[in-house]
């Protein structure tokens, strides 16, 4: 059983501490969107997670990169952007994120309508969503 204060997420991101992954079933690749069902009534069936962790499952050799902690690729390997919707019901992409490497992405503005992605030809990719559950 969780608990979902969906009114929290409005006033409070909580520590990274507070928060574990949920794995979003198989790989990506191409292009797409994700979104967390919630079973909640609008204003709050928006996705109900405060980030998203991106994986690589597959990266093509020829890929340039610079070795480190995180190894850093020259091309950007996934675009993720996040999809609002205001009182009115207009979508404004509020916030657009590149990825070269490996990490979590914590969205600033709470509760997006979605995530879009765009993911380099040949790279495959697993998404977890960064929540807040209680056992």
């Amino acid at each position: 059983m969780s608990l979902v204060f969906p009114v929290a997420d409005v006033v409070l991101h909580p520590p990274y501490g507070f928060m574990r992954r949920e794995l979003l079933v198989g790989t990506f690749s191409g292009s797409g969107t994700l979104t967390r069902a919630t079973g909640a009534l609008p204003p709050f069936n928006n996705v109900n997670a405060y980030g998203l962790r991106t994986t690589f499952f597959t990266i093509p050799a020829e890929l340039s990169r610079t070795f480190g902690t995180p190894d850093v690729f020259q091309q950007r390997m996934v675009q993720l952007t996040a999809r609002y919707t205001d009182a009115l019901g207009n979508d404004d992409d509020l916030e657009i994120h590149d990825v070269h490497f490996e990490h979590v992405w914590l969205w600033g503005e709470p509760g997006p309508t979605l995530i879009h992605y765009d993911i380099l030809p040949f790279v495959v990719v697993v998404f977890e969503w960064m929540i807040v559950k209680f056992p």
